[in-house]
């Protein structure tokens, strides 16, 4: 808002895996590339081959060898190339992105939201629990009247070479089974569903219940609604009515018309 006019806010989602950007109010993003800045190992030394600084997103990853190391200035790189805000919520983060977003690109304002609260208003409600799973982690989030109450972490992937390896696994071979027995070493989205569900108050867990919303890239797998709604049905309450919210574009929930 300045000077009494509605200005449109710009939005960019700095996903581990991808870099969504767009205006508030739209259904998708406007632009959606991978986060990779990629650097030449040696200067270019042919007069007129063009050879640029960095390269950022799809032509990053045709140009990459093994391994790009982030840091500060791979975060301008990936700004000049989406020129929009930030959701990430890391405040150490947060404050060198702010310091960047304001000194180098002279926004005239900024806000940091979270991810899991964008996406459960995204999905038209201000209570529920949220499951993203994105390229690198996934989180159970509940939220009750938009606000954050815990967050159960699961396993994180931290170097690239990891990232790549799951990341092809899972959009080659994974799909989600209506019944599946076979035991595993850790409990799975379900199962940490429900358990992020019963560590809140007695109170609110019904409305939990009640809007069980699907958001990230990971969540869309043909039958994993259904699935969530099968055992977290089996582990509730029988009185409990369970409802799973999946969106078409679930991959975009993270990136919200608000």
């Amino acid at each position: 808002m300045e000077d009494g006019e509605d200005i449109q806010p710009l939005v960019c989602n700095n996903g581990t895996g991808m870099v969504m950007a767009g205006f508030s109010g739209d259904d998708a993003p406007r632009a959606a590339f991978p986060s990779i800045v990629g650097r030449p190992r040696h200067t270019g030394v042919m007069v007129g081959m063009g050879q640029k600084d960095a390269y950022v997103g799809d032509e990053a990853q045709s140009k990459r060898d093994f391994g790009i190391i982030p840091s500060t200035m791979n975060f301008v790189w990936l700004q000049r190339n989406t020129q929009f805000f930030s959701l990430r919520h890391h405040s150490t983060r947060n404050e060198k992105m702010t310091q960047i977003m304001f000194e180098t690109f002279n926004a005239p304002a900024m806000y940091v939201a979270i991810q899991a609260v964008l996406s459960l208003y995204a999905s038209g409600c201000t209570t529920g629990i949220v499951l993203d799973s994105g390229d690198a982690v996934s989180h159970t989030v509940p939220i009750y009247a938009l606000m954050k109450i815990l967050t159960e972490r699961g396993y994180s992937f931290t170097t690239t070479a990891e990232r790549e390896i799951v990341r092809d696994v899972k959009e080659k071979l994974a799909y989600i089974a209506l019944d599946f027995e076979q035991g595993t070493e850790a409990a799975g989205i379900y199962e940490t569903t429900y358990n992020s569900i019963m560590k809140c108050n007695v109170d609110i867990r019904k409305d939990l219940y009640g809007n069980i919303v699907l958001s990230g890239g990971t969540t869309m797998f043909p039958g994993i609604a259904d699935r969530m709604s099968k055992e977290i049905t089996a582990l509730a309450q029988s009185s409990m009515k369970i409802k799973v919210v999946a969106p078409p574009r679930a991959g975009y929930t993270g990136y919200p018309p608000v």
